[in-house]
């Protein structure tokens, strides 16, 4: 009797033991579980956009912007700086605005906070995204973002393309100018200055291209609708691409200046991921190893090696009209002739301007898609130039290579 006794008080013991060992456990989760929710509670009280976290492998259009934002730069102390794309506008306009700069006088001020030290520009009331990015809207609601680095400003982003001019009689200065004087103005603020100091504010020249395929439209937005076509066709008189037979040399004892293998993102809602870039030792070597990629990657069942085609058989296709222009950098003295078409005299295009990227859609589909990447001169019938750039399919179009 006594031993059952004995039996049962232990039993009764390590129950209590596990019970109170399962109770700890609990309550352990349940404080990291509320402190988790008071952090995300004071975190989520601040401006929205500047508690998003971002690494290299996110994708952009799955976050929901609370209005419209179609380019952020959000800085996270932990992370670099990472360029957000909106849902609302693809990363290239259909419109390409064209920013001019002119001397403007604006009151530039401090912001005392000791703990974020952010800086405020009197900018028709500008709002800070994060403690490391400043905001300005235009009176067409175009949007600039300023980066605070330290203490050095550099316009970062807008929707818009932000060119630079050349200056001319009407006092527009260049880009480059603009962004010294700013830095001079923050050194100023930094220095306490609260005086009132000249500054370059940008505002939108009505000039815009319109991008249509292989063609473009530059047009007076705030005109009648006149517009100056420039039409890319198939005649073309000096090429120099690459031989898939040939021998390659080193671009930089050629004397070629090596080119960014930088790609933005694509208008399709996808982004390019160079894998061949133009300053490549040996970029035939490299397209015939990337031929190997398996393209189609997440069924098992679908598995299958597709060629991608050479430099200089992609080239064909843009001669013959194929491929989307992307880009274009305006010819100088656009409007001597507002109401003229131009068709391209000479398409020129160097073998160090040649790029193999995959094109990888962000609404993910399953599969990567190569194409080619050309960046290059066209010289219009009124002689003027243009630096244009062209994505061009690189799939062989016959049975996939087993």
């Amino acid at each position: 009797m006594s031993s059952k006794s004995s039996l049962t008080k232990t039993k009764e013991n390590l129950i209590k033991v596990v019970l109170v060992f399962l109770g700890i456990v609990v309550l352990n989760y349940s404080i990291k579980g509320l402190a988790n929710l008071i952090e995300s509670i004071r975190t989520n009280n601040n401006d929205p956009i500047s508690n998003i976290y971002l690494d290299e492998n996110t994708i952009f259009d799955s976050i929901s912007l609370p209005e419209i934002l179609p380019r952020v730069t959000i800085n996270d102390n932990s992370n670099p700086i990472f360029t957000l794309q909106g849902n609302t506008q693809p990363a290239f306009p259909e419109f390409v605005y064209v920013y001019q700069l002119e001397p403007k006088r604006r009151t530039f001020q401090t912001v005392n906070n000791a703990e974020t030290a952010a800086l405020g520009l009197n900018f028709e009331e500008p709002s800070l995204i994060t403690n490391e990015t400043l905001r300005w809207d235009d009176d067409e609601g175009r949007r600039l973002l300023f980066s605070i680095n330290d203490l050095n400003w550099e316009l970062i982003s807008s929707n818009t393309y932000v060119q630079s001019l050349q200056e001319n009689n009407t006092g527009a200065i260049t880009e480059e100018a603009f962004r010294q004087n700013i830095r001079g103005v923050v050194a100023a603020i930094g220095a306490e200055s609260t005086d009132i100091i000249t500054e370059f504010e940008p505002i939108v020249t009505p000039i815009s291209y319109r991008l249509e395929g292989s063609s473009v439209s530059i047009e007076e937005s705030q005109e009648a609708f006149s517009p100056l076509h420039v039409n890319f066709v198939p005649k073309i008189s000096s090429v120099a691409v690459l031989d898939r037979g040939s021998n390659i040399q080193d671009l930089e004892e050629l004397g070629i200046p090596l080119k960014s293998s930088i790609v933005g993102a694509d208008p399709e809602r996808g982004h390019l991921e160079v894998i061949a870039p133009s300053n490549s030792r040996n970029l035939d070597n490299l397209i015939y190893l990337k031929s190997q990629k398996i393209l189609v990657n997440d069924e098992p069942e679908m598995l299958g090696v597709y060629r991608i085609l050479s430099p200089d058989i992609a080239f064909e296709l843009i001669k013959r009209g194929e491929g989307q222009l992307r880009s274009i950098t305006p010819p100088e003295n656009v409007f001597a002739a507002p109401t003229t078409s131009y068709t391209v005299e000479e398409f020129m295009i160097n073998s160090e301007t040649v790029q193999l990227a995959y094109y990888v859609n962000d609404e993910h589909i399953g599969f990567t898609y190569p194409i080619y990447i050309f960046e290059g001169v066209a010289r219009l019938t009124n002689q003027s130039e243009v630096r244009v750039t062209f994505y061009v399919d690189a799939l062989f179009h016959e049975t996939p290579v087993e």
